[in-house]
């Protein structure tokens, strides 16, 4: 079961949202501010954290970046009544898996969920070169030719850093693996 974590300083919006994160099949936990969200952090890590921008204390950037540095794979939507141009660039360069102004439209906030979710186990779970398909239980980057070269190129210069990448390319015909040619952007 996925644990989401809400951080948010509106008592009635925080337990109005774990209540809807529950009944879709969630384990939830809540904080008040930036600063108990972090110790729950610190204590048990979850698999998506969802936080406000306006938190008293620390503010909702400055618990993100927190959080970012001890958990750089943690998914972490930003989310705010607030909203300015400049935060919700500053929350994306930061590598927020996105930035939702309130008040949001529930299913799309929970497809949201189910995104970063999904991003997030991907970005934690280990990946095999180079292996038979068939024989691996994990995700695997297949292939020897120059497209997936250039793949793996390019996933070196990256890998040094916490940018976030999207690899694109065509599924094959009624195979559940790509080919390319691929496009990786950060």
């Amino acid at each position: 079961m996925d644990t989401i974590l809400i951080i948010d300083d509106d008592e009635h919006l925080r337990k109005g949202f774990e209540r809807m994160l529950t009944e879709e099949g969630y384990s939830v936990r809540s904080a008040s501010s930036g600063e108990a969200g972090i110790e729950i952090i610190h204590a048990n890590v979850p698999d998506l954290v969802i936080l406000d921008v306006r938190l008293p204390g620390i503010n909702g950037l400055q618990a993100f970046k927190i959080i970012h540095e001890m958990e750089p794979k943690l998914p972490v939507i930003i989310m705010t009544g607030y909203g300015t141009t400049e935060t919700a660039i500053e929350a994306t360069k930061m590598g927020a898996f996105d930035y939702i102004l309130k008040p949001f439209d529930i299913p799309d906030m929970l497809s949201q969920v189910k995104q970063a979710l999904e991003a997030g186990r991907f970005m934690r779970s280990p990946v095999d070169m180079n292996t038979d398909p068939e024989r691996s239980s994990r995700e695997a980057l297949i292939g020897r030719s120059k497209p997936m070269q250039d793949v793996y190129k390019a996933i070196g210069r990256v890998s040094s850093t916490d940018a976030t990448i999207l690899i694109r390319g065509n599924r094959a015909r009624g195979r559940n693996w790509w080919h390319g040619p691929f496009i990786i952007t950060a």
